[in-house]
């Protein structure tokens, strides 16, 4: 029995290990230049201030990306800048170096806010305001806060707040008037909503009404117009088939004639041929 060597091929084995670990080399480094990129990002939108990057994209973004541990005794100087501690991800409010009472917990809020998908802020799902004093909150115009017990709507942005819902004298909130059955404003601007809605389903139906019936009528046109113009075709092709009857019927005679023509020429070939024979005959 014999037995085949195949020749070992090596180089190539090498090559493509190499093409391997630079593609490798490659997308690593620029899954580190699109992390740096993100990161730069959130930290000009904070500084913006338009907020466009959610807690949620952040939280997502952590899937791939790995933010920086929070360190003790570390300065840090860049607002916008997201750390980790403790499975949790913070970002830095204001600049500072972290200690013993500075690092990421629930009463430091003035320099770190904690990344979480929270409430929504509608009335249903108030935003829980830190009933912590001092502590610093971003709060939204339009969105509902709860605090003490108690919702309340802001009704103006106030970056960097430190004044709780529940501060005397204090227009940019509203206290909620909760009410058996639900929770409602104590203000007309719920029942204006709500009359908007229902004009707006009456105005609309309506307007379908009004929108069905002309279809209704555009119809009826429509199928009228299309009658008539079948009417008017069924008589052309009437016309069309009389006028070929009466041109197969010409036809017909044409070609009886031609016939009765062809045989009275031949008679006549006959006649001449017969006259010929008698002249030859004569001489």
């Amino acid at each position: 029995m014999s037995v085949i060597h195949k020749k070992s091929n090596g180089g190539a084995s090498t090559e493509i290990e190499k093409e391997v670990r630079e593609v490798k080399a490659a997308g690593e480094q620029t899954a580190a230049l699109l992390a740096l990129s993100f990161k730069a990002q959130i930290v000009q939108d904070r500084a913006a201030g338009t907020n466009v990057i959610s807690d949620a994209a952040i939280l997502q973004s952590a899937e791939v990306i790995e933010y920086d541990e929070y360190a003790d005794n570390h300065a840090y100087n860049t607002v916008g800048e997201i750390i980790k501690h403790n499975g949790r991800y913070y970002e830095i409010k204001a600049a500072h170096t972290s200690n013993a009472a500075a690092y990421p917990v629930e009463t430091t809020f003035a320099y770190y806010r904690l990344i979480e998908l929270s409430a929504t802020g509608t009335l249903d799902d108030p935003i829980p305001y830190p009933e912590t004093a001092g502590i610093v909150v971003n709060v939204v115009s339009g969105l509902y806060y709860s605090y003490k017990g108690a919702v309340y709507l802001a009704k103006a942005d106030m970056p960097n707040c430190v004044y709780p819902p529940d501060t005397a004298g204090l227009w940019q909130w509203e206290k909620v008037t909760l009410r058996e059955g639900g929770s409602t404003m104590d203000t007309s601007a719920t029942v204006l909503s709500v009359l908007s809605t229902v004009c707006a389903i009456v105005f609309g139906y309506i307007a379908f009404v009004r929108n069905r019936d002309k279809d209704k009528e555009s119809n009826v046109k429509h199928d009228a117009t299309v009658l008539t113009e079948i009417g008017y075709i069924k008589a052309n092709t009437d016309e069309i088939k009389a006028e070929q009857k009466e041109q197969r019927k010409t036809n017909t005679e044409f070609v009886t004639r031609l016939t009765d023509v062809e045989a009275s020429a031949k008679q006549a070939h006959k006649r001449l041929d017969h006259i010929e024979k008698r002249m030859d005959q004569a001489e």
